[in-house]
């Protein structure tokens, strides 16, 4: 058998609130443990349960630990002629009304303890930062607030003094997930997302681990929050967003758990295996997001290819689902089976968006963004009247293309996107649309001075909407294609085919010519964009053009934001144009958007 004294261990934990409502006793530890060591072979090497120990200080501590063996065949391998012997351990310490759990090739015990511990705010966790002026972040990674599918959901900096050198114009619209500090005695992490904390030292024993649970306790009550971590995004409790706020949106966010499937988990449905591709597909189809159709209570309904509810409950929202409850994953480590419900769950693996456009849901937090209503107002200024875009009716005006065509149809978008660009002074107009790698619809080019190049996307509809569905596809598109607002001579190489032949449809060959320039030579073209593109004089716009949506409708929803009067649509609409806004700032471009006047 084992003793406490054999162990050395990593200063890595998860810290927890205990909740007041409920404490665990030992038998509650006593079952925890045993659902979390479903798979360990013989007896335990050491148990120990809520033993009360000390710290130097004479503060007092319950430790409970568990290690076993498991024995399993090698993920690489699908034959169990050879088998592999893994150890664990399961590490939790009830300090003051605090918990930490350590663990090492044992099941996870977050989901075990529901109703018994509490997630702390981002602004609790980032306390145990001391805000020294010594003290630098060297690395960190945060998820943006965003709904659409192209949008870039995490980004990693990394630098000397991340405290001074990183850009904050657009902070307030990306949360924390993980921060790496240093200062003159130590280097840890927080990941912010799991309340984790990793001290890069020595490993430790277990006095030391009482002792270190203590020194968090004292940080956590008595810092101030993270000066350099309040700068972004912050979670707030669940109890302090309003009764009547709700969702109203929906995103699933499980590329994480796509990753896993083929190496951690097997899959089956209805009991019966199946193949990972299937779960891959399910999930990769509902990377839209999924509108909310009913609010019943504490419940809320969405549209969707299936059934889907959202229920709010005391701390966190949970998904419930009658067909993702059939699919049940089995962990090849630990042996624990959980449907796919539960998994998405435990894990936070969607986003909520909600009737209030102040309240984002992401990894089981809820967010505020306070900042966001004076961002609309400043989103209404990158949406311009075009008066002729009243004019056009369809996209293309691909029924009435023929042969000896040289233009577009002067009810079509793209006519009127072409006339609005080249009023004023001498453009490169390229259409770059129906490709085989579309970028764009428009490219326009102005050679001058102040050089501009500008990406329009359009899209048309023969009805009036101001609805984020409407919205949606223009929008993706625009942010999976914003690279190549810096466009170079090998990328323009690949155009050239495209680019010198005249415009074709899926059935008409036009003699619409792709490009209109002064400059004929496609090389010379080439050299001359390029060269714009890496200027830093370019002013750099991300267009997009539409003529189903009028700027007067726009101003009327900013008025009806600023008292929450907002439809779900409208709020959706919101944050469908922040992540449009977010990736062009971040990308270094200018947005716009092009659309019929209206009546005020």
């Amino acid at each position: 058998m084992l003793m406490l004294d054999d162990f050395e261990i990593t200063k890595s934990a998860k810290f927890f609130k205990l909740s007041k409502a409920k404490k665990p006793t030992k038998t509650d530890i006593e079952k925890f443990f045993r659902n979390a060591s479903e798979n360990k072979e013989g007896n335990y090497l050491l148990k120990t349960i809520r033993e009360e120990t000390s710290s130097t200080d004479g503060r007092s501590a319950l430790l409970s630990v568990i290690c076993y063996k498991t024995i399993d065949k090698p993920s690489f391998l699908t034959t169990r002629k050879l088998l592999e012997t893994k150890y664990a351990y399961l590490i939790l310490v009830e300090f003051g009304n605090y918990m930490a759990i350590l663990k090492k090739n044992s099941g996870d015990l977050a989901s075990e303890l529901k109703g018994y511990i509490e997630l702390f705010s981002s602004s609790e966790i980032s306390r145990y930062s001391s805000n020294s002026i010594d003290e630098h972040c060297e690395k960190l990674s945060v998820r943006g607030i965003a709904i659409s599918k192209y949008s870039i959901l995490q980004k990693s900096y990394e630098a000397f003094d991340l405290n001074d050198s990183l850009p904050t114009t657009n902070s307030h619209r990306q949360i924390p997930n993980t921060a790496k500090f240093r200062n003159k005695v130590s280097s840890y992490s927080i990941a912010i997302s799991t309340s984790r904390i990793t001290e890069h030292s020595e490993k430790i024993n277990f006095d030391q681990l009482v002792a270190w649970c203590f020194a968090f306790k004292d940080k956590i009550e008595n810092n101030d929050p993270s000066s350099f971590l309040q700068q972004f995004s912050n979670s707030i409790n669940l109890k302090d967003i309003p009764a009547n706020t709700h969702p109203n949106g929906l995103l699933l966010t499980a590329h994480e758990l796509i990753e896993s499937l083929h190496n951690d988990y097997e899959i089956s449905l209805n009991k019966r295996p199946i193949k990972s591709s299937l779960l891959s597909w399910l999930i990769q189809s509902h990377a839209e997001p999924a509108e909310a159709c009913a609010q019943i209570h504490n419940t809320t309904q969405l549209k969707g290819r299936i059934d889907l509810e959202v229920i709010r409950n005391k701390n966190t929202f949970t998904l419930k689902s009658k067909y993702l409850s059939r699919i049940s994953l089995r962990n090849k480590l630990t042996g624990a089976e959980k449907t796919l419900t539960n998994i998405l769950n435990d894990k936070g693996l969607f986003t909520l968006t909600f009737n209030d456009p102040r309240f984002f849901y992401s990894q089981k937090r809820i967010y505020r963004d306070n900042e966001i209503i004076n961002n609309f107002e400043r989103i209404t200024e990158i949406f311009e009247p075009v008066t002729n875009f009243s004019k056009a009716i369809t996209e293309k005006g691909e029924k009435t293309l023929s042969g000896v065509s040289t233009d577009f149809p002067t009810h079509s978008l793209f006519y009127r996107v072409q006339e609005h660009f080249s009023k004023g002074v001498s453009k490169t107009i390229i259409c770059d649309d129906l490709g085989s790698k579309e970028w764009a619809d428009h490219f326009i080019i102005e050679n001058s001075e102040n050089p501009k190049i500008t990406l329009v996307h359009s899209k048309a509809s023969d009805k009036v909407s101001h609805g984020a569905s409407s919205m949606q596809e223009v929008v993706s598109q625009a942010i999976k294609n914003i690279g190549k607002i810096n466009l170079g001579i090998k990328e323009l190489s690949e155009k050239k085919r495209l680019w010198t032949t005249h415009y074709k449809t899926q059935n008409v060959q036009t003699s619409i010519k792709r490009i209109t320039s002064q400059t004929k030579d496609f090389e010379q073209l080439s050299r001359t964009i390029s060269r714009i593109t890496s200027s830093p004089k370019t002013t750099k716009t991300v267009a997009i053009a539409v003529n189903f949506i009028e700027k007067a409708e726009i101003t009327k929803i900013f008025e009806k934001a600023k008292i929450n009067k907002l439809a779900s649509h409208e709020t959706q609409l919101i944050w469908l144009l922040s992540s449009f806004v977010s990736a062009c700032v971040e990308s270094g471009a200018r947005p716009l958007i092009l659309c019929r006047p209206g009546k005020p």
